[in-house]
């Protein structure tokens, strides 16, 4: 049977076998071990994101790493260590005149000064967004191109930066991949609550009022993919900040964001360009 706790770490929810409760867990995002005891327990809400599934494995022991204790051998090295040497060191004779040493030291500084430059334009590459790629042609993050997906099962395409992180499960579909040099995350989670003791209605309301509750959010009314949804934009204290849509379609929701940690800033051109994406099949 599968449970759901929240780690103390991060807040997040993963899920769990039931036979961990009481044990020690490894939350994949934060990677905090914690005894997942029935005080952490959330029942049968599900995750925000399938990234939050704890391993359903006990963690190992760790080994000491107490330091090993010293002795008067080691006192003796770092001593002899640091003790000035008492020999008397030959002051070297230069033998090349003054003239040709200015001359090598001013080229070493033009080379440095040349390598330098030809480092920054490499780096740089040009303008445009650093999600996007250089302006004018620029196709994906970094040297990641944009990928168009497909989920069939809740007939809906759309495109990502890049080669994302996929989990089929037996309600749902998620989509992820975190950007960890510019500390972005893209995602997007697509359930089927036919089975489930949540509704796909109630499911929305349940996510609204958390993000609500952890920090603050603006709310609105958007199209996405031709289909009226929910925006949120929020900001939570010490995590960052987030934009998702929500849209409920018969008895599938429709969950995708993006997620900028404290100290970024969201990329706008790639959000639109993320949510612009999306279409949705049939009614």
């Amino acid at each position: 049977m599968t449970r759901f706790v929240e780690c103390p770490e991060c807040e997040r929810r993963i899920r769990i076998s039931a036979e961990l409760i009481g044990k020690k867990v490894k939350c994949p995002s934060c990677a905090k071990a914690f005894v997942a005891n029935a005080a952490l327990e959330l029942g049968d809400a599900p995750p925000t994101r399938q990234s939050d599934i704890a391993d359903d494995r006990e963690l190992p022991a760790r080994k000491s790493t107490r330091p090993l204790r010293r002795t008067e051998e080691d006192d003796d090295w770092e001593e002899a260590a640091q003790r000035p040497s008492t020999k008397r060191r030959k002051k070297a004779r230069s033998s090349s005149p003054p003239w040709i040493i200015g001359a090598c030291m001013a080229a070493a500084v033009l080379l440095m000064a040349v390598g330098g430059t030809i480092y920054l334009v490499a780096k740089r590459g040009g303008s445009g967004s650093p999600l996007l790629g250089p302006a004018g042609g620029g196709a994906g993050t970094g040297s990641a191109a944009w990928q168009t997906l497909t989920s069939s099962r809740f007939a809906c395409t759309f495109s990502m930066p890049g080669t994302p992180k996929i989990e089929h499960e037996k309600d749902d579909d998620t989509y992820t991949i975190e950007i960890e040099n510019q500390m972005i995350m893209f995602g997007c989670m697509f359930s089927d609550h036919t089975n489930s003791r949540q509704s796909a209605d109630a499911y929305v309301r349940a996510r609204l009022q958390e993000l609500a509750s952890k920090g603050k959010i603006v709310q609105r009314a958007a199209t996405w993919g031709g289909q009226q949804c929910i925006e949120v934009e929020y900001q939570i204290p010490n995590k960052g900040q987030g934009i998702i849509r929500l849209y409920v379609r018969g008895n599938h929701s429709y969950t995708a964001g993006v997620f900028a940690r404290t100290g970024a800033t969201l990329p706008k051109p790639d959000v639109d360009r993320f949510f612009g994406s999306f279409t949705f099949a049939g009614k």
